[in-house]
């Protein structure tokens, strides 16, 4: 397994982020005023948007195995940002970039997932609404990896960009920031979990 390498992002690639994080917000702001709209609308139509919110919430009765024992050392939430996406995860991804939830945010269209971080491999697995969504997994071996690129883009998250050896990019938004950033450190080497 080869020696991977981890840096800062170049000028470029910070620039590309910014205007990723600009436009989430935008689609976030204007979907909140949207679903504002939405229910203050509904209830003049005659439509009760609660009825039977309490029949479709699921309660957990604690009777479910851990599944902590069976987990890779390193998980984190992670985004998936489609727009960046290049090589064959694009390929991978093109079905998902023909819905209509993801063409309505544009550029600022991400799929839900975790990232897991391991000796083998880099791998993103999409939530089980993204999964409905046909959106697929991601396995980035080391070996097939030339540069990770990360970026601080708020105090709990950062954003990473994975270039492979055939030109691919994967651009991902990860939540724990310093966890990952230690399991990408002891990951890179050979030998090392």
């Amino acid at each position: 397994m080869k020696t991977v390498s981890i840096q800062r992002a170049n000028h470029a690639t910070t620039r590309q982020w910014r205007s990723f994080l600009w436009w989430r917000r935008v689609s976030v702001a204007l979907g909140v005023v949207t679903w504002i709209l939405q229910l203050a609308l509904l209830p003049l139509l005659g439509d009760n948007p609660f009825a039977g919110l309490a029949d479709d919430l699921y309660i957990g009765t604690g009777d479910r195995k851990s599944s902590r024992n069976q987990s890779p050392p390193f998980r984190s939430p992670a985004l998936l940002v489609l727009p960046r996406l290049r090589g064959w995860p694009l390929d991978r991804e093109a079905h998902l970039r023909r819905k209509l939830v993801v063409r309505i945010r544009g550029r600022a269209a991400s799929a839900g997932g975790s990232l897991f971080v391991d000796a083998a491999a880099l791998t993103w697995l999409p939530t089980r609404s993204w999964a409905h969504f046909e959106a697929r997994d991601l396995l980035m071996r080391w070996d097939d990896i030339q540069v990770c690129e990360t970026l601080r883009v708020g105090r709990r998250s950062m954003g990473l960009t994975v270039h492979l050896s055939n030109g691919a990019e994967v651009w991902l938004l990860v939540r724990d920031a310093k966890k990952i950033q230690r399991a990408l450190e002891a990951a890179k080497t050979p030998g090392t979990t």
